[in-house]
């Protein structure tokens, strides 16, 4: 009997995906932690010509509603619950963070998906209103923000603020509306009176 041409094990060579293990519970990173996961994927963008990435932002609109009849630490253990069927859905360098204020950060490798980021925030969208609803709250809603990460960009901090503009107008739309950032949308944030 021969020895396999490669004995290297899974775990060492990287064939084996340690995240699968735990798939059903997510890492759920820290705002600081997100935002240094979007500058990684920025500075290789910027050598790509597509936009590989996204940055999705979710907003559980009923948190303030939470707070007021439950306190603050149950709001948030009700954030975190709804975190939880995002676990499933990642891909390897997707990335989940609460960013506070029942705000969800998402970054997603949209190169790998067959649909646009928006199909992806639906599915989400109906998991974590699942999760919303199995932990006391009536009528979830939540909007959504897009922001596709581009060479144009120049800090993770702009794509985050491009995404919360997004979710803005999302939240100014309607209950569960989702929107993609747009050009001008920036304008229309950035629009101030001059006073005379």
């Amino acid at each position: 009997m021969t020895a396999s041409d490669n004995s290297t094990p899974p775990w060492v060579s990287g064939e084996f995906d340690v995240n699968s293990l735990r798939r059903g519970a997510p890492l759920v990173l820290s705002r600081a932690q997100f935002i240094d996961d979007v500058e990684r994927q920025l500075q290789i963008t910027r050598k790509s010509i597509d936009a590989r990435f996204a940055v999705l932002l979710v907003s559980l609109e009923n948190y303030s509603r939470i707070v007021t009849e439950k306190g603050r630490t149950a709001a948030d253990l009700v954030v975190r619950a709804i975190v939880e069927p995002v676990g499933p859905l990642l891909a390897r360098h997707d990335r989940v963070a609460i960013l506070g204020n029942a705000t969800v950060g998402i970054l997603l490798e949209t190169a790998r998906l067959a649909a646009r980021p928006e199909d992806f925030a639906a599915e989400v969208v109906g998991g974590m209103k699942t999760a919303a609803r199995e932990s006391g709250v009536i009528d979830p809603a939540m909007s959504v923000g897009i922001a596709k990460v581009t060479g144009n960009y120049l800090s993770a901090e702009d794509v985050l603020r491009d995404a919360g503009i997004a979710l803005r107008a999302a939240e100014a739309a309607g209950l569960d509306q989702t929107m993609l950032f747009h050009r001008g949308m920036d304008e229309i944030v950035n629009q101030t009176s001059i006073a005379i």
